[in-house]
């Protein structure tokens, strides 16, 4: 019984301090110009599941964003299971890397 409440305690630590690392690096600026190469860009899109709370969209967006060569991301949740559209630049990232920053949070990818 000790031993599940201590490792609650952790999960939820763990899970704050993910909000609040999502919640307060926003680096991306309005005003940044980008120039968008058409031939590197590619779309892709798959679902995310385990997404549990309200939070959790913004936590997996967040992640993505990160992710050097992502361009534009949107995810969209229903119940448990969402998916995620990520537009990126194929010769700096590919969809296995992308993959792998949801995977890295304790979510699901199919």
């Amino acid at each position: 019984m000790k031993k599940s409440k201590m490792t609650l305690f952790f999960v939820m630590i763990l899970s704050f301090a993910l909000i609040i690392s999502a919640c307060a690096s926003q680096e991306k600026s309005a005003n940044a110009v980008s120039t968008l190469i058409t031939e590197n860009m590619e779309k892709a899109s798959f679902k995310v599941t385990g997404m549990y709370c309200a939070s959790c969209p913004f936590v997996v967006k967040t992640a993505i964003q990160r992710v050097d060569g992502v361009k534009n991301v949107n995810i969209e949740g229903k119940s448990v299971t969402g998916t995620a559209e990520v537009e990126f630049d194929k010769s700096k990232t590919n969809i296995k890397t992308i993959k792998q920053s949801v995977l890295d949070l304790g979510y699901g990818v199919q």
